[in-house]
């Protein structure tokens, strides 16, 4: 039996849930990234929910997930953490930045959760380009509006 059975088999029946919850969010991050337009991507992160995660249990989870899903980039893993943080009803900020060193050019994603680097971070500094916000105070109208199904009258 291969390591990763003998360890699956001993998590009990929520962590078990916990990680293919995290392998799904994974998988459908990289393929929205794939193939939506970014917005959309983000707006399917801060898709709201009723979810009773802790945050460190979902950090577990995708780190764990993720670590054996190929192709699992950092943003891809901040995106799908973004959207399980934000179904279990906690606020995060997606941040990406760039950095170019000579001839060689590197971007790195990561979480913020509560102000502090949470998820993903690195002691490498990047210079920040842009930050997304789960609003988890928005309307059920706002929400509708920024996917782009908004009413028409």
């Amino acid at each position: 039996m291969t390591f990763i059975r003998r360890v699956f088999r001993r998590l009990g029946l929520r962590r078990k849930l916990l990680i293919m919850n995290a392998c799904s969010k994974l998988f459908a991050a990289a393929a929205r990234l794939r193939y939506q337009r970014f917005d959309r991507a983000l707006a399917w992160a801060a898709d709201r929910g009723r979810g009773t995660h802790t945050p460190d249990e979902l950090r577990w989870a995708v780190a764990a997930a993720a670590r054996r899903i190929p192709g699992a980039t950092c943003l891809v893993q901040a995106l799908a953490l973004q959207r399980l943080l934000a179904q279990s009803g906690h606020r995060s900020q997606l941040r990406i930045g760039v950095d170019k060193a000579g001839a060689e050019f590197d971007a790195h994603a990561w979480l913020m959760l509560e102000g502090e680097p949470w998820f993903g971070h690195t002691e490498k500094e990047y210079r920040f380009i842009g930050e997304w916000d789960v609003r988890l105070d928005a309307t059920p109208e706002h929400d509708q509006a920024r996917r782009g199904g908004g009413r028409s009258t």
